[in-house]
């Protein structure tokens, strides 16, 4: 692993690190349970999406390493794995958000919400490889 693949996965450690201590805060210090039991009941679908987007990013870095061989990494306009890895990361973030909002309010995640989330990420999905394709 180079250095910049090592300081990509500290960050994503330490994001899921802020994530959960910000759960633990929000949910027992707030005295909120009511809705810590439904985020519970909700919190199927965001965990398809978030193991959705770690088998993406593993994807794309075997890519990397697999343009890294042949000469073929995909820079254009001095743009490296590391801006469509940011990018594949906003794009399955936007149907999260969507998840999350729903999973918090009252209503919890419905199958509209899941609807949602999906339209979501495949417009943002599609937007990111038009634009990563037409770079080729």
């Amino acid at each position: 692993m180079t250095p910049k693949d090592l300081i990509i996965n500290f960050f994503y450690l330490v994001f899921l690190l802020a994530l959960v201590a910000g759960a633990i805060v929000f949910f027992i210090e707030g005295d909120r349970f009511a809705a810590f039991a439904m985020f519970l009941k909700s919190a199927w679908p965001i965990a398809f999406v978030l193991a959705s987007l770690a088998f993406k990013l593993r994807l794309t870095q075997a890519e990397k390493v697999r343009g890294d061989k042949t000469g073929n990494n995909l820079k254009t306009l001095n743009l490296s794995f590391g801006d469509k890895m940011k990018n594949e990361f906003i794009a399955f973030a936007l149907a999260l958000v969507v998840l999350l909002v729903a999973a918090l309010s009252e209503s919890g995640v419905t199958a509209v919400t899941i609807v949602q989330a999906i339209f979501v990420l495949a417009i943002a999905y599609a937007w990111q490889k038009y634009i990563w394709f037409r770079a080729r």
